[in-house]
């Protein structure tokens, strides 16, 4: 299995286990919309193989939705601080596996853009050595 894989893989599982395991993110609904829209597209980037510019995009997407999943995660963190006084609020660890699965996703987006870009020069390469054969055919 490649590495992009295996780290598309991680993320599905990371997501699937905060959305059964994770508090947080099941007793506010609309956590839980964003946490299943998220952990969908990176289940569906796993079965995507064959259509890399399809998985690149849904992979920018999603690291979009992860990014603004945690700002709004920090912000009403930040929002429960100021209203109850508290000079201390306790973050939970699962509240940083979003950020973590936007990184791993860069680093998936980076992986995908070079094998996108391998796959174009061996298809133009491909293409360049037929034009070649038939060119020497004629002489």
């Amino acid at each position: 299995m490649r590495l992009n894989y295996r780290t598309l893989l991680l993320i599905s599982l990371v997501l699937l286990i905060i959305m059964f395991f994770g508090k947080v993110y099941t007793s506010y609904i609309p956590f839980l919309v964003l946490l299943v829209i998220t952990t969908a597209i990176s289940a569906l980037n796993l079965f995507l193989v064959n259509h890399k510019s399809l998985q690149l995009r849904l992979a920018i997407y999603n690291t979009i939705v992860l990014i603004a999943f945690q700002i709004w995660i920090i912000y009403l963190f930040v929002q429960i601080k100021n209203s109850t006084g508290m000079g201390f609020v306790r973050f939970p660890l699962s509240t940083v596996f979003p950020i973590i699965c936007a990184i791993l996703h860069i680093l998936v987006i980076g992986m995908l853009r070079k094998s996108a870009a391998a796959e174009d020069v061996a298809a133009t390469l491909k293409k360049f050595k037929k034009r070649e054969a038939k060119k020497s055919k004629r002489k």
